[in-house]
C-alpha cells in the first residue's frame, strides 16, 4: 500500500550574505534555507564552505548545530544569523582559517501546522478541491452532457450540464363526452401532463378508429382531427398518434368506449355511477321533514333532510320595562332547555342572548332583561327554543320594541344664597316625559369623594348646609326622567348621567368686633360693649353669650341696634360669681350666615 506522506507548508527563503574576503582569500559567503511548519522552522545550512556552525535564531536561543530544528512559541518576524569558520590546510605551507555570517528573516504567522486535506488537487480537473493539501487520486475529467434525471436526454454518466437537456410532454386522454351507441356524441382530448417542449405547432395529431365487425373483424377509419381534440365519436375503439418535430419520440394513446345506460346525474336518487349514456331515467329526491307527528311534516318527501320540528315555538312574545338602554323580553314556557333571542334593527339577525343552557333540566325562566341597548332603536326581535330531545324550533313570530331617547339632565346650574356653610344650588327642568326626581352632589375643589344631596323630588333647587367657609365646590346634577308607560312610570334605571359642572364659593362672616368690654351696674347687672370693625360683608346683628366660669352651657342674648350696635345691658347674675363672655356677628337676617 501507498503510504502518504504528510504535506507541510514551506517557505524557502536564501539567506542573503555579505561575502567578507579578507587578505587571505576567504571568499566562501555563510548561505542557508529554511522550511517553516506552524512554528516549527527546519534549517539548513547551504554554505559552500564551513567547519563549524553558529545560529542565532533571533529570539535569545542559539545553536551550534549545521542544520538545526528551532521551535517559536510566539508569532512574529525574528532576524535570524548563521555565523560559518573554515580552515584551509596549505601543507608545507600551514593553514589559516576563515569566518564569515549572514541574516535573514523568519516570519512565523501561526503556531499551528495545518490539517490534512485530501481530495483532488488538479485545477483543471471536475473535481478539483481548492482545499486540499493532499491528492488522494480522485481527480476526474468533466464529462459534458445532460445531467438532469427528468430530462427526456438524461446523460446519467455526464458531470457537467451543458445546457441540452429536453423535457418531452407525456400525455394522458381525456374523455370530454362519452361515445353513447347511435348517437355520435362522443369526444377525447389529448391532454399534456408534463414537458415543456410545446405541442402543436411543433406537434401533430393522427386520429383512428376501430370499428368492431361481428364476430371476429374490424375496420379502421382515419379521422380527419389533426389537433388534440376528436369529435363525433362513437361506442368504438381510438388510437391517436402523436408525432413530434422538435427532436421529442413519436407517441401513441388509445381508449375503448364501453357505453352503458343508466342514470348519469349524481344528484339523481337513482344515479347509477357507472353509467356513461343517460337514459332519461334519472329520479330527483324531495327533501324534506317525513315524521308525521312533527309541526312541519312534508308527505311529498322522499328523503328526510333533518329539519323535522319537535319542539314548539315559542309564544305571546311581549316587551316590558324600556327605557333607553334596557328592556325585559318575555315569551310563553314551551318546555325548553334554553333559549336563544335574535334582533334585528335594520342590518340583519344577529344573537342577543341565550337563556339556560345544556343541562338536561327544562329552564323554567322565560324573561330575560337586557342592559346596554341603543337609545331611540326599533329592535324586531324573536325566540327560539332548544328541546330537551335535542330538537329545536322554528324561529317565532317577530315582535318589535322602540328604546326610549336618552335621560336629558337638568341644565343651566346656578348657585345662590351663598354664606359660610350655606348655599342654595338650582337649576332648568330636563324636559322628555318629564322629571321623576333629580339627585345633587356637592364635593369642595381639589376633593375626591362627593357628598350626595337628596330629598330633592321633582323641585329644582336644594340648599346645602355644613360647609367649610371661604371654600370653592363644584357640584352635578342627575336626572331620573318618567317613562311615559303607565305601566312603568317611572324606573330607578331610567336615568341620565351625572353632568352640569356648577360651582360656587362660600362667603365667611368675619367677627366685627373688637376691645370687648364690661362694666358693673349693680350686683346683678352690668353693661357689655364693643367697639365695631369694618369688614365685609357687612354685620347685620349681634348676639351675646355668657356662663359661669367652669359651666358647660351657655346662655344667649340678642342685641338690639342692628349692625351698628355697640352692647347692651344683661341683667340676673349671681352676686360674687365670675363669668366668661362672647360676642358673634350675624351677616344676615337669619342665624346661620355667623362669624366663629
Amino acid at each position: 500500500m501507498k503510504k502518504l506522506l504528510q504535506l507541510l507548508f514551506i517557505t524557502i527563503i536564501l539567506i542573503s550574505l555579505n561575502k567578507k574576503v579578507d587578505a587571505q582569500g576567504c571568499y566562501y559567503g555563510a548561505s542557508a534555507t529554511w522550511t517553516i511548519n506552524g512554528g516549527t522552522v527546519s534549517f539548513v545550512n547551504t554554505s559552500t564552505m564551513f567547519s563549524t556552525s553558529y545560529w542565532d535564531f533571533g529570539d535569545g536561543t542559539t545553536s551550534n548545530l549545521h542544520h538545526p530544528v528551532h521551535t517559536y512559541s510566539s508569532t512574529g518576524n525574528y532576524v535570524v544569523t548563521l555565523s560559518i569558520t573554515y580552515s584551509w590546510n596549505l601543507g608545507v605551507y600551514g593553514s589559516f582559517s576563515c569566518s564569515n555570517s549572514g541574516s535573514g528573516v523568519v516570519t512565523i504567522s501561526t503556531l499551528n501546522a495545518p490539517a490534512n486535506v485530501f481530495g483532488c488537487t488538479d485545477p483543471t480537473m471536475f473535481n478539483y478541491n481548492p482545499a486540499a493539501n493532499l491528492d488522494d487520486g480522485s481527480c476526474v475529467n468533466f464529462i459534458y452532457g445532460c445531467t438532469d434525471s427528468t430530462a427526456s436526454n438524461y446523460t446519467y454518466w455526464a458531470n457537467t450540464d451543458d445546457g441540452s437537456c429536453m423535457y418531452c410532454p407525456t400525455y394522458s386522454i381525456n374523455v370530454v363526452t362519452p361515445g353513447c351507441p347511435n348517437y355520435g356524441n362522443g369526444s377525447l382530448e389529448v391532454v399534456t401532463n408534463t414537458g415543456s417542449i410545446p405541442s402543436p405547432p411543433n406537434t401533430t395529431y393522427q386520429w383512428r378508429e376501430q370499428i368492431y365487425l361481428p364476430p371476429y373483424g374490424s375496420t379502421t377509419n382515419i379521422l380527419p382531427f389533426t389537433g388534440p381534440v376528436a369529435t363525433g365519436l362513437g361506442n368504438n375503439y381510438y388510437i391517436v398518434d402523436i408525432l413530434h418535430n422538435n427532436g421529442c419520440p413519436d407517441d401513441y394513446l388509445s381508449w375503448q368506449f364501453n357505453s352503458s345506460w343508466g342514470c348519469t346525474d349524481p344528484l339523481a336518487t337513482n344515479y347509477n355511477s357507472s353509467a356513461t349514456c343517460d337514459d332519461g331515467s334519472c329520479i330527483y329526491p324531495i327533501y324534506g321533514c317525513m315524521d308525521s307527528s312533527s309541526t312541519n311534516y312534508n308527505p311529498l318527501a322522499t328523503i328526510d333532510d333533518g329539519s323535522c320540528v319537535n319542539c314548539p315555538v315559542p309564544t305571546d312574545l311581549i316587551s316590558n320595562k324600556v327605557v333607553h338602554s334596557r328592556a325585559t323580553f318575555n315569551w310563553t314556557n314551551n318546555g325548553s332547555e334554553y333559549y336563544k333571542i335574535r334582533i334585528d334593527t335594520g342590518s340583519g339577525w344577529s344573537i342577543l342572548t341565550q337563556i339556560g343552557a345544556a343541562d338536561g333540566f327544562a329552564h323554567p325562566n322565560t324573561s330575560k332583561t337586557k342592559y346596554f341597548l341603543t337609545p331611540n332603536t326599533t329592535y324586531e326581535w324573536q325566540v327560539r327554543g332548544w328541546c330537551l330531545d335535542s330538537s329545536v324550533s322554528n324561529w317565532s313570530p317577530s315582535a318589535t320594541l322602540t328604546t326610549l331617547d336618552e335621560c336629558p339632565n337638568a341644565t343651566n346650574l346656578n348657585s345662590t344664597n351663598t354664606e359660610a356653610e350655606w348655599n342654595t344650588i338650582s337649576w332648568d327642568a330636563a324636559m322628555t316625559y318629564g322629571v321623576d326626581h333629580y339627585l345633587a352632589r356637592v364635593r369642595e375643589i381639589g376633593s375626591n369623594s362627593w357628598n350626595i344631596k337628596g330629598n330633592i323630588g321633582n323641585g329644582l333647587s336644594k340648599t346645602i348646609g355644613s360647609l367649610t367657609p371661604g371654600a370653592t365646590y363644584e357640584f352635578e346634577t342627575r336626572t331620573w326622567c318618567k317613562t311615559g308607560d303607565a305601566n312603568n312610570p317611572s324606573d330607578p334605571y331610567y336615568k341620565s348621567d351625572w353632568g352640569g359642572n356648577g360651582q360656587f364659593t362660600t362667603v365667611p362672616c368675619p367677627v366685627q368686633t373688637d376691645n370687648l368690654g364690661v362694666t358693673q351696674l349693680t350686683a346683678t347687672s352690668a353693661d357689655f360693649s364693643w367697639i365695631l370693625t369694618t369688614e365685609t360683608p357687612t354685620a347685620d346683628h349681634f348676639t351675646i353669650r355668657f356662663r359661669e366660669i367652669g359651666a358647660t352651657t351657655w346662655n344667649y342674648r340678642s342685641v338690639a341696634g342692628g349692625g351698628t350696635a355697640t352692647g347692651r345691658t344683661i341683667g340676673g347674675f349671681t352676686s360674687g360669681v365670675d363669668y366668661e363672655w362672647e360676642v358673634r356677628t350675624f351677616c344676615g337676617v337669619g342665624s346661620t350666615w355667623k362669624s366663629p
